[in-house]
């Protein structure tokens, strides 16, 4: 049980066991009681904290911040805090300890869940991640990063104080994810994730603020690549799923839909409102344009709620022409890439005389590279932007592979029938 794990561990340095029990502990919203997360840490954890995983310890500590609900509760024991930061052997005293993998029961909660927020400015949360970061020489750089991090993740959800004040914290974050960029690059051969995953979920949420849609998108992108789905509740994967489908779609310089695609976040959508979203990706990842009208007029209420869809409409219908040109062109064998302006009007359900603009359009975005010949209407493309293709694309390439095998095969048996002298 956990009381006897807490009671014996500390005793028996079984260090890595009480690691884990504690963070297992923490880590499950319904053990939160009111302040116990607090009277945990002061009372039991403060004592020894030096003797664990420092990143662990960091993990189980955003858990104890993420607690404060009433700042009054916590203004007997900040001062204590400090007192145990200076009383604490510092790394030059106190043998190294040795770091142990996270807990194997269960993937470990990379977004701890949060708890309301406090009505009160969260100055409780803010004091006990600024003592947690005075113990920086023990903690490493690992650690302090996340909760660097974690601190202004913090600061950039609980939105407290005024318009200025919340424009000083856009501003401070965007200098914090700008300056730690270089110290994250520095954790090489770093098997925990939780860093990189923090770094990235702090640029989401600035850009999904900031802006603009595709530098959330890239960040996103690159927040899925640290952070394990089954790490995310149900709430977080299809909030996420959502704003990533919205910026993939308005963003300006996003034409490649299947690396999102190829992720389960999109899966999240399922059995939600939401649910278009995900048809409406696979949708302009296949340029369809007809199974994009379509969808619009049956979610028409649902796609123009979406002010990032509604404001941009125009943009995204023009941006859905240029998928659609570029998959028709992914289509078209490499050797008869010269096609008829009326055939490009009419995948892309356009009037012949915008083909031409279409096709400049997508040269000066460098989607496609090639010429176009005015006076016949033909456009010679010798080159298409590559992109992560999806199931249905991957198999009509090897349909193209086994034309093209079939080729060689017969090339092969003509060369040996008509020159038995030379390969005989």
């Amino acid at each position: 049980s956990l009381s006897l794990s807490l009671s014996l561990s500390p005793g028996k340095r079984l260090w890595h066991q009480l690691t884990s029990c504690l963070a297992e502990f923490v880590s499950n919203e319904a053990n939160r009681r009111g302040d116990n997360f607090i009277q945990l840490y002061q009372q039991f954890l403060a004592k020894f904290e030096g003797k664990l995983n420092q990143l662990e310890f960091a993990k189980i500590a955003n858990c104890v911040a993420l607690s404060h609900e009433d700042p009054q509760v916590v203004s007997g024991w900040l001062a204590a805090l400090r007192v145990c930061a200076h009383a604490l052997p510092t790394r030059s005293t106190r043998r190294p300890t040795t770091r142990v993998a996270p807990p194997s029961r269960q993937p470990p909660r990379l977004w701890p869940p949060r708890p309301p927020r406090p009505a009160a400015p969260p100055q409780a949360a803010v004091a006990f991640y600024d003592a947690m970061l005075e113990k920086r020489m023990r903690l490493g750089a690992e650690a302090t990063l996340y909760l660097e991090l974690l601190l202004w993740l913090y600061k950039l959800t609980s939105r407290a104080g005024d318009a200025g004040d919340r424009a000083k914290t856009l501003s401070d974050v965007k200098q914090v994810i700008e300056s730690k960029r270089p110290e994250l690059d520095a954790l090489e051969g770093v098997m925990d994730t939780c860093v990189h995953s923090t770094y990235y979920h702090l640029a989401t949420e600035f850009f999904k603020e900031a802006g603009p849609h595709e530098s959330y998108y890239k960040h996103a992108l690159m927040l899925l690549a640290y952070t394990p789905m089954d790490s995310m509740s149900a709430e977080q994967a299809t909030s996420l799923a959502t704003d990533m489908s919205l910026a993939a779609i308005s963003g300006d310089s996003v034409y490649n839909f299947g690396e999102v695609l190829a992720t389960p976040i999109v899966g999240a959508l399922v059995g939600t409102p939401n649910e278009w979203l995900g048809e409406l990706l696979r949708c302009f990842n296949k340029g369809d344009i007809e199974q994009f009208n379509m969808l619009v007029d049956t979610y028409s209420s649902e796609y123009f709620a979406q002010p990032a869809l509604k404001l941009r409409h125009n943009f995204i219908k023009e941006k859905l022409a240029l998928l659609s040109l570029m998959n028709f062109l992914f289509e078209t064998p490499s050797h008869d890439r010269n096609i008829p302006f009326a055939a490009i009007a009419d995948r892309t359900r356009l009037p012949l005389d915008q083909v031409e603009w279409l096709a400049m359009r997508a040269m000066s975005l460098e989607l496609i590279k090639g010429s176009m010949d005015e006076v016949d209407q033909i456009l010679h493309v010798d080159w298409v932007q590559p992109r992560v293709l999806d199931n249905d694309q991957m198999s009509h390439l090897a349909d193209r592979l086994g034309e093209w095998s079939e080729k060689v095969a017969t090339a092969s048996n003509f060369i040996t029938d008509q020159t038995p002298e030379l390969l005989g």
